[in-house]
């Protein structure tokens, strides 16, 4: 019996390791979608490439602007209000925001992949005096724009609006509408403040091309927007555990705050040859 129960002990220690840092991601079916026409969304967890299950109790709340106004939720987003978890539905013509924040949760994470992570996406350095499993507690957010047939390729600044996200990613330019070869600068946020100094990472998805670039002293960071198709924008802040707050959960050491950001732009019209030809 005794063996039974460590057995089950170390198999829920693997599992909860295994839960560790994901860095997730919105990822829409589609990007340019159909008014009224439901469309399903998927997490994607980016450090192992698998899909995250939506989880109607790791949902904090979620949110759908359109044309300005924003819903709210504390369910996965659901194109019906009986519907399954993970899909959406849009009836205003325009350009959209979904976002979605996770509950809080301590997780024990093995410190060499904590030190990796923390160094290759997070631009910072765990202590080489913190060893073992350690106990972090994720904020995670995420956030994708799409835009509807109908919204053209007008600048929108429904997107650029500040939605209030634990963690979030607020571009001050639409970049779905942008040119390509534009610059794209963002503001980062992050523990109830502006995030400063952070190590903002845009992947364009399909080459796998990757900017670096930090935030300055007001938390504005820009990259160029190098090529048409899906792009992911992330950052992540890893900082000594303040004590937790009523409704937080305890016991962690160190806190790993991540936020993403998803879109896609199309690629610019060809010119009209002169003479029209």
């Amino acid at each position: 019996m005794r063996s039974g129960i460590l057995m089950a002990l170390a198999i829920a220690a693997l599992y909860n390791a295994a839960q560790g840092q994901e860095a997730p991601a919105l990822e829409p079916a589609a990007y340019r979608i159909g008014v009224g026409v439901p469309v399903a969304v998927k997490v994607r967890n980016t450090v192992t490439g698998a899909d995250i299950p939506w989880d109607d109790a790791r949902v904090s709340w979620t949110l759908l602007r359109v044309a300005g106004t924003q819903e709210n939720s504390d369910l996965a987003p659901r194109a019906d209000e009986k519907g399954v978890a993970g899909s959406i539905r849009i009836t205003t013509e325009g350009a959209a925001v979904i976002g979605v924040d996770f509950r809080p949760r301590v997780v024990t994470i093995e410190a060499a992949e904590l030190r990796k992570f923390a160094h290759d996406r997070a631009g910072a350095e765990l202590p080489e005096s913190v060893m073992g499993g350690v106990a972090v507690r994720l904020v995670e957010s995420v956030k994708s724009l799409v835009r509807t047939n109908g919204a053209g390729d007008e600048r929108s600044g429904n997107v650029t609006e500040k939605t209030g996200q634990l963690v979030e990613i607020r571009p001050l330019f639409d970049p779905s509408a942008m040119a390509i070869g534009s610059d794209i600068p963002v503001v980062t946020y992050a523990g109830g403040g502006r995030a400063k100094n952070a190590r903002v990472i845009a992947t364009h998805i399909a080459s796998g091309e990757k900017q670096e670039v930090r935030t300055n002293s007001s938390a504005i960071g820009q990259f160029r927007l190098s090529k048409a198709g899906v792009w992911r924008v992330e950052f992540h802040v890893l900082a000594a555990a303040p004590k937790a707050e009523p409704g937080e959960p305890e016991g962690a050491a160190w806190v790993l705050s991540s936020a993403t950001l998803t879109f896609e732009t199309v690629a610019e019209k060809p010119a009209a040859k002169e003479g029209g030809k």
